[in-house]
């Protein structure tokens, strides 16, 4: 069989033709917009993250211990007990690097809550115990639309919870659930 771009393109234009292949869902801007915020916010959520890490990481280095359960706290007392003068500029500047991020992540919480009291299904999904604003702009703007889904089995596996199986023979063998990574 000849493998070409031309031969392949009339494949596939046959099997779209017979109705063999998928439409691509395209989300709306107002859609792409939702999932930015929801994104934006994870991102900021990682950095915050990474910068307390790197806090940790410095204190242990150069084991100073700190009595506080919460170091980022407004008030930083300990900056004062047993950090070294060398180390201070490095703490100090991660310790506004994480208060920045925070103020940041405020406002995008802010923008995340309002988007979600006006979409009618999020507020749906915050009458839930355990849902938030934030879970439920990111549920609706990713899935878009259930009806956009012929059975619930390809929502679940859409959403990556569907759990792995694997057989052989008699034996089946029951694993994680899928990720969309």
């Amino acid at each position: 069989m000849k493998k070409t771009d031309k031969v392949d393109a009339q494949r596939m234009a046959l099997m779209l033709k017979a109705g063999i292949i998928p439409l691509a869902h395209i989300p709306t801007q107002s859609v792409r917009m939702d999932r930015d915020l929801v994104r934006q916010h994870i991102s900021l959520v990682e950095q915050r993250t990474s910068e307390k890490n790197r806090v940790h990481a410095l204190l242990l280095r150069y084991r100073v211990a700190v009595g506080e359960k919460n170091l980022f706290r407004k008030k930083r007392k300990w900056l004062d007990n047993g950090v070294p003068v060398e180390v201070r500029p490095v703490l100090e500047q991660c310790l506004e690097h994480i208060d920045y991020l925070n103020r940041v992540l405020y406002q995008v919480d802010k923008r995340i809550e309002e988007k979600a009291v006006a979409n009618p299904d999020c507020v749906l999904l915050v009458s839930m115990p355990g849902v938030a604003y934030f879970s439920a702009l990111l549920i609706v703007s990713f899935v878009d639309g259930v009806g956009r889904f012929g059975f619930s089995e390809q929502l679940i596996s859409y959403a990556g919870l569907a759990p792995r199986i694997s057989q052989s023979g008699e034996k089946t063998i029951l694993g994680h659930i899928s990720s969309r990574e």
